[in-house]
């Protein structure tokens, strides 16, 4: 899988993709990042990033803790 590529939810299996939203509804100092499932709304925890931070890094953090499944290590083990 591309480092890129969001899999598919863990619960339903719809396709799920990465969005923001503003920390305060007040102001634009920054928004939290997070992945949402399309079709159950399920969603990961968010990342907050301040205006003028490099999103991409938060993308490709939250990126990384949807595409973990559990057991994900156990299978490292096994490989190593």
């Amino acid at each position: 899988m591309p480092a890129n590529e969001l899999k598919p939810c863990p619960f339903c299996g719809g396709a799920a993709h990465i969005t923001s939203e503003a920390g305060d509804p007040w102001d634009d100092i920054g928004r939290f990042h997070y992945v949402r499932c399309g079709t159950c709304r399920a969603r990961s925890g968010s990342k907050y990033a301040s205006n003028g931070n490099d999103c991409p890094i938060f993308y490709q953090e939250v990126r990384a803790e949807w595409n973990q499944r559990a057991g994900d290590s156990a299978r490292e083990v096994e490989r190593g």
